[in-house]
């Protein structure tokens, strides 16, 4: 047979996807597992999403649309951003596709050459890498910890530049860890980017809309404003509303890199479903009771949660400000064995445990570039986090 392309060789699958599908396949044969690992929302779409994706198809709108989004979705995305403080951004200066993962991979296709660097802040969520290092292009991860509650401070990030750099890429609130950068962390974070202004800054904000305690969000468009010449803010509708399958994602830049993006997907995306781009219209300019509700529900979830595996004498968590992950130190479970001998030497060791011997489906930090720890998604109902947590809670009580 013929040779694959060598760009296969620069990275690995994702653990993320493996551990997902070793669950769901234990699930088909019958298993009992609780399965944490997937960063979807066990919630419906919201009525009036599904009401707009109905009457699109109602009239007719299942054309093409342009290619890099209809008009009515561009400005519900304006009105969205605009609410959130950042400028009208004129039509060109906009882009949907099919899906905010299928169009991070599209702009980084637009601004990377082989042998740049791209800084990514650690933990962090296992495509970025992936997606840099297709393009012959280099991750370079600048890890951080529990210390600075897993935020990239001013002086990693200063570290971590070098000529070869040619963009960053910040997760808040963060895949993951769930942190999220305040408005003076992110004026640090600018102030050595002004610097070197040769970086383009990739600002994901797909978690946007699920903060807790009162935090409210800060977008480095927004703060830095005279940075928005090389600011790409990245977002949509899958996890705010739900809309996992419906695949719409969309992003704000500035005009020449927005230009060359365009170019690019005319070439290898075409444009975005118009079923449900006419739903995600309705999702953002939709009464915003339902998120808050989800919002309020994920709370919930995520203090019992807290609660349960706080008493685990091997576990250390962190307090999650956004997104729907607990992101668990297990440092001290290393070294241990099962009841039956099995050393547990690794935490994508300690994740099979739990999956293979206790039925609960973790994510090992080695899929975020990371180890020592694990990542849950709480985006389960409580009935299934507790059993998850009660068998997480037997399977580190086996540990000796």
């Amino acid at each position: 047979m013929p040779e694959l392309s060598q760009c296969l060789t620069r990275f690995s699958p994702s653990l993320i996807g493996e551990m997902s599908d070793l669950a769901r396949q234990m699930i088909l044969d019958g298993k009992p597992v609780y399965d944490l690992t997937s960063g979807e929302p066990d919630f419906d779409t919201d009525p009036a999403a599904c009401l707009a994706g109905h009457a699109a198809i109602d009239n007719g709108e299942t054309k093409y649309t342009a290619t890099d989004g209809s008009a009515p979705m561009k400005a519900a995305i304006r009105r969205k951003f605009l609410r959130e403080g950042h400028p009208s951004y004129a039509d060109d200066q906009l882009a949907v596709g099919s899906g905010a993962k299928p169009l991070l991979a599209n702009i980084l296709m637009t601004l990377l050459n082989p042998g740049d660097e791209v800084i990514i802040p650690g933990p962090c969520w296992a495509s970025y890498p992936g997606m840099v290092k297709a393009l012959g292009a280099d991750a370079v991860i600048a890890m951080c910890d529990s210390a600075t509650r897993y935020r990239l401070d001013a002086i990693l990030l200063k570290e971590s530049i070098t000529p070869q750099t040619r963009a960053i890429i910040l997760c808040t609130p963060s895949n993951p860890t769930g942190t999220i950068y305040c408005r003076e962390e992110l004026l640090a974070l600018a102030e050595v980017l002004r610097e070197h202004p040769q970086i383009w800054i990739i600002v994901d904000e797909i978690y946007s809309e699920i903060l807790y305690d009162g935090l409210s969000h800060e977008s480095p468009a927004v703060v830095a404003p005279d940075m928005q010449d090389r600011i790409i803010t990245i977002n949509g509708v899958s996890k705010s509303h739900a809309m996992t399958g419906w695949r719409i994602g969309y992003a704000a830049g500035p005009r020449p890199m927005m230009d060359g993006l365009r170019q690019l997907m005319s070439q290898v995306a075409g444009s975005p479903c118009s079923i449900s781009q006419a739903a995600a219209t309705a999702a953002l300019d939709g009464p915003h009771k339902a998120l808050l509700e989800r919002r309020d529900a994920y709370q919930r979830r995520r203090d019992r949660v807290l609660h349960h595996l706080g008493q685990i004498h091997l576990l250390k968590t962190t307090i999650p400000e956004g997104a729907f992950y607990l992101y668990i130190d297990c440092s001290a479970a290393l070294g241990k064995r099962t009841a039956t001998g099995e050393p547990i030497e690794s935490s994508a060791d300690l994740a099979m445990y739990f999956l293979k011997n206790h039925g609960v489906g973790v994510v090992p930090a080695e899929a975020f570039e990371a180890s020592g720890a694990f990542r849950i998604s709480f985006a389960s109902s409580l009935e299934q986090l507790e059993q998850a947590c009660a068998g997480i809670a037997n399977a580190c009580g086996e540990l000796s």
